[in-house]
């Protein structure tokens, strides 16, 4: 005869149905077995010795690493006749489980490489995605950075937003065999570099006088060393009384903490 289930494919725990007909003779027992992956098959298990139950309901269990495959298989014997075995497989995948998304940074001034890492998935990873929105906005679509199978690390360029912060969303999708898929998600920000200070002073002045410095920029930090050295000064303009020459430099930053 032949075999049906109800389902070629189930996820996680439960029942499946299994069902014969169109044999001739009378159905002994039915019994199954199982292997984990691609590992060999355990024994065998009577589901039932009652003669001619023509279908049973075997509760499957899934296995914790990956797919489970069992095998149902039924005795038919007619007479002397030799017993033949019908039988049939179905698949038991353990449920989907998103893990965990980590960020080598949270947040960044200005554009640049992030990594991200999925840890504690269950399932195949099947592909990582990013959206953004700039400021209180709306969130963008969805864009594909890789669709490469169990892939558990990203390294996406990710662009700055002259306006100010823009918050990117990147997920990992994870599926384990017919279960449903799921998501996995980490927020990161990143933050405008501000554009370069135009400080304007007056040329020459006499010595003792008190001169005032200025930029176009409101938030600025003045310094007497080109690199180095603690800020004298904070803000868009900066007054000294001068007896030699002197040269000042200024450094640009922002509301976000960037320069």
């Amino acid at each position: 005869g032949t075999m049906y289930s109800s389902t070629n494919a189930r996820c996680g725990n439960g029942t499946v149905n299994f069902s014969l007909s169109g044999h001739v003779g009378t159905i002994d027992w039915w019994r199954y077995r199982y292997r984990n992956g691609s590992g060999g098959w355990s024994g065998w298990t009577t589901i039932t010795n009652s003669d001619n139950v023509t279908s049973v309901n075997p509760s499957l269990n899934a296995w914790s690493a990956g797919s489970r495959t069992y095998e149902v298989q039924a005795a038919v014997k007619s007479g002397d006749c030799s017993t033949q075995y019908p039988s049939r497989q179905v698949t038991v995948d353990r449920p989907s489980v998103a893990g965990t998304v980590s960020s080598s940074l949270n947040t960044q001034c200005g554009g640049g490489a992030f990594t991200f890492s999925l840890s504690g998935h269950q399932g195949t990873i099947e592909r990582w995605q990013y959206q953004s929105r700039d400021g209180s906005g709306g969130w963008s679509g969805w864009t594909t950075i890789t669709e490469t199978d169990n892939q558990t690390s990203v390294s996406p360029t990710l662009a700055e937003w002259s306006g100010g912060t823009r918050t990117y969303r990147v997920r990992a999708t994870v599926k384990s065999g017919v279960c449903s898929t799921v998501y996995a998600s980490k927020d990161v920000s990143v933050n405008p570099i501000p554009l370069a200070p135009t400080p304007s002073a007056p040329g020459a002045v006499c010595a003792g006088t008190t001169t005032t410095f200025s930029t176009s920029s409101g938030y600025d930090k003045w310094f007497t060393a080109a690199t180095g050295g603690t800020a004298i000064h904070t803000g868009a303009t900066y007054s000294q009384t001068l007896n030699t020459t002197t040269t000042l430099y200024v450094q640009s930053y922002n509301q976000y903490g960037c320069s």
